[in-house]
């Protein structure tokens, strides 16, 4: 009788201590630590730790030490910190063992400043938003392909935002008020610029005629200068002249240099001729139209002897055809007596 008894007693041994195991196994323990961001507890954080399968959720808060511990069944469980106006630094996905190294940080959530630029239709890329705040430092952002604006962990506080794009009108400031946590969408819609060019045009004559290849240079009281030159029919266009005041200089090899000042006004097509005359040296006044005295003289001295060479050409003909008109001449006068 003793050896059934005693095996009886091994047997029930045997299955208290399996279901020991199996109430062991049935549970896991989850903990750790949460502080801030300088390393200091944090406590009073929602510790929630959520089973992935079945959704069931168990709650924990920290204590005075920011440390944290729950027992709970086994399974798949994601555990994220919660603290209103404040952020964990990690969630932590597919908890399946016991562990006591599940630490968080927490930062504070500021506030958020998000939106689009556009010109009503599509995203100006490369457009500035600037925030600007009394007592912070100004933040910009430069807007990227398919991208909005963007500023996070702003500092609570009043601030006036805009933007701004080359060939834009600037937007209008706006004033925001920024709260902890807070997100704000401001959205901005820029004009773009009309050039408003003017054209400036006209022709460029010698005693009536075209004069092509007339350097014509249009300099204006700020800013690059605009060249052309003339073409064969004494033309000379400017297609963008912004608004201004202007000189505009004429220069040809031989000719007199020519100045003129000329106001452009905004999306005007302005005509202005040009009538040039050739070079005279300083002291000398000429005989022969637009000549100095030196030339002059060689021009007349040229006439001169092309004169005489048709002259003589001319005598040279007359005597060739009939040469008795030499004999004549050499023939001695009749004797008187």
């Amino acid at each position: 009788m003793r050896w059934p008894a005693l095996a009886i007693a091994f047997l029930l041994i045997g299955v208290s201590l399996a279901a020991g195991s199996v109430r062991a196994d049935s549970t896991i323990v989850v903990s750790g630590t949460v502080t801030d961001v300088d390393g200091d507890p944090f406590p009073g954080v929602t510790i929630v730790i959520r089973n992935t399968g079945s959704q069931a959720t168990y709650n924990v808060t920290t204590d005075s030490n920011g440390w944290y511990s729950r027992s709970i069944a086994a399974g798949n469980y994601s555990i994220m910190a919660n603290y209103t106006g404040y952020m964990a630094n990690i969630t932590y996905e597919n908890v399946t063992t016991s562990g006591n190294d599940l630490d968080f940080f927490m930062y504070e959530i500021l506030g958020t400043v998000k939106g689009y630029v556009t010109d009503g239709n599509r995203p100006i890329i490369g457009a500035t938003v600037t925030l600007a705040g009394a007592n912070v430092t100004s933040y910009a952002y430069t807007v990227k392909p398919l991208s909005e604006y963007r500023f996070e962990n702003v500092t609570p506080g009043s601030y006036v935002i805009y933007a701004t794009k080359e060939g834009y009108n600037i937007s209008s400031p706006v004033l925001i008020s920024l709260n902890k946590g807070t997100v704000l969408e401001v959205p901005f819609t820029l004009d773009e610029i009309i050039a408003q060019y003017a054209k400036l045009s006209g022709r460029v004559t010698y005693n009536g005629d075209p004069m092509e290849g007339v350097k014509v240079v249009l300099t204006p009281e700020e800013g690059a200068e605009l060249v052309t030159v003339t073409d064969s029919k004494g033309n000379y266009t400017f297609s963008h002249v912004p608004p201004g005041e202007y000189t505009v200089r004429l220069s040809k090899d031989g000719f007199v240099t020519t100045d003129k000042g000329l106001t452009i006004e905004p999306l005007k097509s302005i005509v202005q001729d040009f009538s040039m005359k050739r070079n005279t040296l300083p002291g000398n006044s000429g005989f022969v139209l637009d000549y100095d005295l030196s030339h002059s003289m060689m021009v007349v001295g040229l006439g001169l002897a092309l004169l005489v060479t048709m002259a003589s050409l001319f005598l040279r003909q007359r005597i060739k055809r009939n040469p008795d008109l030499l004999a004549r001449e050499e023939e001695p006068a009749p004797s008187k007596e």
